[in-house]
């Protein structure tokens, strides 16, 4: 799979940089603005231990947790439009502000697949769950190779 993302353009280009594999919300802490108990400033990141340097596209992991909370967040809906006119904006505000590259990263299944195949290295492939969510992720993109012509990653 590695190879095969390579090669048709998936991972040329990507550079490497940091990125927090939890960022969540428990993880961010947010105080109100002094002059505006409106708005919210982020003053802390939380638990940095599962930081490393890996690929961009490992940083823009859609955070579903903004428009579509669920317990077992599923990265496939990700560019599903959400329920609500109001979390359709939240996604619509969110996607402008992260920008073109980043939208681009977060929402291209190449892309979510590099990101769970990451995610395999870093964490070893240890127990029969893990061994399932890895044969799933191979046959998706053996799938997902057969049904759509390969394409270049856009520059």
């Amino acid at each position: 799979m590695t190879s095969e993302l390579d090669s048709d353009g998936w991972l040329g280009s990507n550079q490497n940089s940091l990125c927090h594999l939890d960022l969540a919300p428990r993880n961010i802490l947010v105080n109100p603005a002094p002059d505006d108990a409106q708005v919210f400033e982020i003053s802390a990141i939380l638990d940095w231990d599962s930081a490393v340097f890996a690929p961009s596209f490992m940083s823009c992991a859609p955070p579903l947790w903004i428009w579509a909370w669920n317990d077992d967040e599923d990265e496939r809906t990700a560019d599903n439009d959400p329920p609500t006119p109001e979390l359709r904006q939240l996604k619509h505000l969110f996607d402008n502000a992260a920008g073109s590259d980043y939208v681009y990263f977060a929402y291209e299944p190449p892309y979510r697949l590099a990101r769970r195949l990451v995610y395999f290295a870093i964490h070893e492939i240890g127990y029969n769950e893990e061994v399932k969510k890895a044969s799933e992720m191979l046959k998706e993109w053996a799938d997902m190779r057969r049904s759509k012509p390969t394409r270049q990653r856009r520059i």
